[in-house]
């Protein structure tokens, strides 16, 4: 067997195949020697969710907002503000009823992920002259929120 073997590689064409098969074998085992497709590069699409969240806060933007989540997602505020929606049209609707604008939103700490594969985030904002604080769940779905749950507080100074 193993002269037949040194025989074989000898042909370019079976060393080819070897290589090639070689390559698949170590690319199949990428994932679980990461940790699998869930570890780093979730956080960055969970972040960049997280991003554009804030961003369209800023901007006052309920369409880029709404636009966000999947088709039956849902936003739950809870805490100094109560209200849950579900579906796109029904948080676009919320968001472009908000009195007040919201202003100065900003992360206060990254974006992690929990050991139930969801994700955790906090930031801080203004409405007026108040600033609150929020602590936020994010589940994503096929690079959208599929939820997001956020606790409200107001801010105290220091926070």
């Amino acid at each position: 067997m193993r002269m037949r073997m040194r025989f074989a590689l000898r042909d370019p064409a079976v060393r080819r195949s070897m290589v090639s098969l070689t390559l698949v074998l170590a690319l199949a085992l990428v994932p679980v020697a990461c940790g699998g497709v869930n570890g780093d590069d979730e956080v960055v699409v969970a972040t960049g969710l997280f991003e554009r969240w804030m961003t369209g806060w800023n901007d006052n933007d309920p369409d880029a907002l709404a636009e966000l989540f999947t088709d039956d997602g849902t936003v739950t505020f809870e805490g100094a503000f109560e209200t849950e929606q579900r579906g796109r049209e029904e948080i676009r609707a919320m968001l472009a009823r908000s009195v007040v604008p919201v202003s100065d939103v900003e992360s206060t700490g990254p974006v992690t992920m929990a050991d139930d594969g969801t994700f955790t985030c906090s930031n801080r904002y203004r409405i007026g002259d108040q600033d609150y604080v929020s602590d936020i769940v994010l589940e994503v779905e096929d690079g959208l929120l599929s939820s997001l749950n956020s606790h409200h507080e107001y801010a105290e100074d220091g926070d």
